[in-house]
C-alpha cells in the first residue's frame, strides 16, 4: 500500500508567525547549541528551545532576532532569502572547485632515524633501490599539472627526503617549467627531520622558495627517546636545522609538529614550553597514527580517544593561560576547527573534509611508481593491503583517477549529510570525514560513529571550544577568535 506525503503546509502551526529552517542541535548543560548546514550557529536556553520548536517564540525577543539572522527560523520578512543558505553552503564547499591541489611525492623510504611510532617501512640509508626513479617522478609530475587548481603544492616526503635531494632538485626544476607553461603557481614543501640539512640544500631552497616541515616532539630527552638516530642527537640536529632555516630562508619558512604518545601525556606543559622556547607560536596536538607499521607500537605508545581528550584539555588550558599572561601561542588543530566554526573558510585541511580529502584534495605518488588515494593509503599498503592503490602513475590521468570505483566509493561514502551517525550531529557543518581511519580501526570506511576514536575526539574538541565561546571568560573568548583569524 503506497502512502502519499502531506503538503508542507500541514506541518506548520496555524498560529505561527515563523517557520523552522533545517537545523541540528546538541544539549550542552543548561544550553542548547543549534547549527545549520551553512555553518551558522546559536545558543539558546532549554526553555527557549522548547518555545522555538513549539512556535511560541516572542518576535520581539533578542533570541528571535538572532535565530532569524542565522536563518534557523524564517518569517514574512526573510522567507525570500532562502537562496542565501544555498550560497553559504556552496561557499563552504568551494574546495571542490579546485580539485587535488596537494601532491605528495615519496621520493625515498630510506631514513637514518628509527622513530618508535613510524608508520612507514623505513629502509637503511644504503638501500637506494627504495628511491623514486626519474621516470616515475616524470609520470607523477605529468598528473600534477592536470589538476584544475590554479595553485598546486608539491610536498616531498620519505623516509628522509633529503637522502634523495638530487631527485628533489630535478622535480622542482621540471615542475617550475611546466608551471610557467600552464600558468599555474607551484609551491614546494620538504617534510624532513633536518638532520642532513646542509648549505647546498639551504641555498637551493632559498633560490626556489621551498618551505620545510619538521617534527619536534618536545624537550630533548623526550624527542631523542621517541626519535632515535645513530648518534643520539636527533633533538640537537632538529634545533640546529630550525635555526639555520630561519637565518637563511626566513622565520616563517619552517614549521614543526609534535606527535602525542603515552609519554607526552604526562608533560603537555613542557612540550608546549619547548615549542615556545624555540620561537614557535603554533603547537599542533597531533595524535598517534594507527596506520601501517605504527600499529605495532600501539601497545607501548598508544592510548584511547578519551585519554587524548584529557591531554587536549590540559594542553589547551596551559595555552590559554599563557595567552592571558601575554605569551601568544596557538593550538593549531583548534585553530582549524575554529575557522570552520566562525567563518565560511573550511581551511583546506585534507583530513577534515566532506567529501573526504583523499584524491579530491590530495594524492600520493610512491617511490615505486604507484599512486595512492592518500598518504594513509600508501601506509596501509606497506602492510599488504592495496585497497587504496590507484594504479601506476605512468598509466593514469587525473580524470581517470576520479572514475575509479574506489575513488567514487570514497566520495560517495564520505558526504556527511548522508552518513550514518553524522547526518544528525550538531557538529556536522564544522567536521569532516576520515574514511581510512575508520577502515583501519573498524574495517569499514564509514565506521560505527558511537565507538569511533575520530568522533570521540572531535565531538569533545568541538564541545570544549563551543563551551568556551559561550561561557568562557572574555579573555579566553577573544583568544579563540584571534586564533581563528590567524594563519
Amino acid at each position: 500500500m503506497s502512502r502519499r506525503l502531506l503538503p508542507l503546509v500541514e506541518f506548520r502551526a496555524a498560529s505561527s508567525s515563523y517557520e523552522l529552517r533545517p537545523f541540528r542541535f546538541e544539549r550542552m548543560g543548561a544550553a542548547v547549541l543549534l547549527s545549520t548546514d551553512a555553518g551558522e550557529f546559536e545558543f539558546v536556553s532549554s526553555d527557549e528551545f522548547s518555545a522555538l520548536v513549539s512556535n511560541q517564540l516572542d518576535p520581539r525577543s533578542e533570541v528571535y532576532q538572532n535565530l532569524r539572522s542565522s536563518q534557523i527560523i524564517a518569517d514574512a520578512s526573510t522567507r525570500s532569502l532562502d537562496g542565501l543558505i544555498a550560497l553559504k553552503v556552496r561557499t563552504k564547499k568551494q574546495h571542490l572547485r579546485t580539485l587535488t591541489c596537494l601532491h605528495i611525492f615519496v621520493v625515498t623510504l630510506r631514513c637514518e632515524h628509527s622513530c618508535h611510532y613510524c608508520q612507514v617501512s623505513r629502509q637503511s640509508t644504503s638501500k637506494t633501490e627504495f628511491d623514486m626513479s626519474w621516470e616515475n617522478a616524470q609520470a607523477a609530475i605529468g598528473i600534477v599539472f592536470q589538476t584544475p587548481s590554479p595553485t598546486v603544492t608539491i610536498e616531498f616526503q620519505g623516509g628522509e627526503p633529503l637522502l634523495a635531494f638530487d631527485l628533489i632538485r630535478r622535480i622542482v626544476h621540471e615542475a617550475q617549467r611546466l608551471a610557467s607553461m600552464t600558468s599555474k603557481r607551484v609551491e614546494f614543501v620538504i617534510v624532513s627531520n633536518l638532520a642532513l640539512l646542509d648549505d647546498e640544500v639551504l641555498a637551493f631552497c632559498s633560490e626556489n622558495g621551498i618551505m620545510f616541515s619538521t617534527s619536534l616532539d618536545g624537550p630533548e630527552a623526550l624527542h631523542n627517546a621517541q626519535r632515535p638516530r645513530p648518534d643520539g642527537d636527533a633533538h640537537a640536529r632538529v634545533v640546529s636545522g630550525i635555526h639555520r632555516i630561519r637565518e637563511s630562508l626566513g622565520r616563517d619558512r619552517v614549521s614543526a609538529m609534535m606527535t602525542t604518545t603515552r609519554a607526552t601525556m604526562a608533560i603537555p606543559e613542557k612540550v608546549i614550553d619547548e615549542f615556545i622556547r624555540l620561537g614557535f607560536t603554533t603547537v599542533v596536538l597531533r595524535t598517534l597514527s594507527p596506520y601501517g607499521f605504527a600499529q605495532k607500537s600501539q601497545n607501548k605508545y598508544g592510548y584511547d580517544a578519551r585519554e587524548f581528550n584529557n591531554f587536549y584539555d590540559r594542553a589547551l588550558d596551559h595555552m590559554l593561560d599563557l595567552n592571558r599572561k601575554g605569551v601568544e601561542v596557538v593550538e593549531g588543530y583548534s585553530r582549524i576547527l575554529l575557522r570552520r566554526m566562525l567563518s565560511s573558510n573550511e581551511g583546506g585541511y585534507v583530513d577534515l573534509m566532506s567529501p573526504a580529502g583523499a584524491v579530491t584534495a590530495a594524492i600520493v605518488y610512491n617511490y615505486d611508481g604507484f599512486v595512492y588515494a592518500s598518504d594513509e593509503g600508501r601506509m596501509i599498503a606497506e602492510t599488504g593491503d592495496f585497497t587504496f592503490r590507484l594504479g601506476r602513475a605512468s598509466e593514469l590521468t587525473l580524470k581517470n583517477v576520479f572514475r575509479l570505483p574506489i575513488v567514487q566509493a570514497l566520495i560517495r561514502m564520505t558526504v556527511l549529510e548522508s552518513s550514518p551517525g553524522c547526518s544528525d550531529c550538531a557538529y556536522l557543518p564544522f567536521c569532516g570525514a576520515d574514511p581510512l581511519f575508520h577502515y583501519v580501526t573498524q574495517g569499514d570506511p564509514v565506521g560505527f560513529k558511537p565507538i569511533s576514536g575520530f568522533c570521540i575526539r572531535h565531538r569533545h574538541m568541538f564541545r570544549r571550544l563551543f563551551e568556551l565561546l559561550r561561557s568562557g571568560s572574555r579573555d579566553d573568548r577573544e583568544v579563540l577568535r584571534r586564533w581563528a583569524r590567524t594563519h
